[in-house]
């Protein structure tokens, strides 16, 4: 009992390190997308479309977003005709239209998660004065990945939105390890065990509760 209560002691300090990682990426993402909104190339893209490539290419090459996070990328004029894009993951869906609208009528950075398949992307839009828009499109299970590999051992992941709705769950039920957790703190023998701390970590994967919201900065932030 003594040595279950400190790995769950000391799974719940990595979640709040972790989250404060997860934080901070998405928040950092954000900013830099807000940052390329006023970025010389994208308004240069914007006023010579048939350009855009040559001007945009050696900027997009260097952003941690493309080079590092490999998000796809779209620009397009005021009248949501594409002016370039990346998308080796075709993530453009027909609800990225909507978001692109509604982030030049409002001339704010707008962002949303959308299902696709069987897995879930998050889209930033950001307006480019009121010239055009563009939008970073995110794998949240791409996403998730970066934080946890080599972590996937216990599946302690799974990010859900408000409703309960799980958005990605990075584990795998072919992993060993996996099943050693499972063992560990979900064991036959402790399901009916209330004396103590059975109680609090007997029965199935009782290491799931550990749980806690994501502080993120608009547009976010809901």
């Amino acid at each position: 009992n003594s040595v279950e209560k400190n790995i769950y002691e000391q799974l719940e300090r990595e979640h709040v390190i972790e989250a404060e990682m997860i934080e901070s990426s998405l928040n950092r993402m954000v900013g830099e997308v807000q940052a390329l909104g006023t970025a010389p190339a994208v308004i240069n893209a914007l006023g010579a479309p048939d350009r855009a490539s040559q001007v945009l290419d050696p900027m997009l090459k260097r952003s941690p977003l493309i080079a590092d996070d490999h998000n796809d990328f779209y620009l397009f004029d005021a009248n949501l005709n594409r002016v370039y894009a990346i998308d080796p993951k075709g993530a453009w869906l027909s609800d990225s239209a909507e978001l692109a609208k509604k982030a030049i009528f409002q001339l704010k950075t707008q962002a949303a998660i959308y299902k696709s398949g069987s897995s879930f992307i998050l889209q930033i839009a950001q307006p480019v004065e009121a010239r055009g828009v563009l939008v970073l499109s995110q794998s949240i299970n791409d996403l998730m990945g970066r934080f946890f590999q080599g972590r996937q051992d216990i599946a302690a992941w799974v990010l859900e939105d408000q409703s309960g709705q799980v958005l990605s769950n990075l584990g795998d039920s072919k992993n060993v390890d996996q099943t050693i957790a499972k063992e560990l703190f979900g064991r036959a023998d402790q399901k009916n065990n209330q004396d103590g701390f059975g109680k609090n970590f007997g029965g199935e994967e009782s290491w799931r509760t550990i749980k806690g919201p994501l502080r993120l900065i608009q547009p976010l932030g809901d």
